[in-house]
């Protein structure tokens, strides 16, 4: 059951993948908002938008490590915040 289990998950994480392949090729590029949604910016530093990684961005935010801004009740991800991290290699902030 548990290969079943794994065969089944293998689409969801290549889509992943694509995903943030994605969203770095438009980073690259300058197509990214100057402001970005959370659950993009998950993706783009942590290849996956889910809760884990969404509680891991927010530990960040709430620390000062990543510039953010709060509109109502989301916050919005800086894009050159994005830009800094992308290029480092562990997308840890740096001390």
């Amino acid at each position: 059951m548990e290969q079943h289990a794994i065969v089944k998950d293998l689409p969801r994480e290549k889509s992943a993948v694509q995903e943030q392949q994605k969203l770095l090729r438009q980073l690259r590029e300058g197509r990214l908002p100057l402001l970005v949604e959370t659950r993009h910016a998950a993706i783009i530093l942590f290849g996956e938008a889910n809760r884990k990684n969404l509680y891991r961005l927010y530990k960040l935010i709430k620390s000062g490590a990543i510039k953010s801004k709060k509109l109502g009740a989301n916050y919005w991800i800086l894009k050159s915040e994005l830009e800094r991290l992308a290029d480092d290699e562990t997308h840890e902030p740096k001390h």
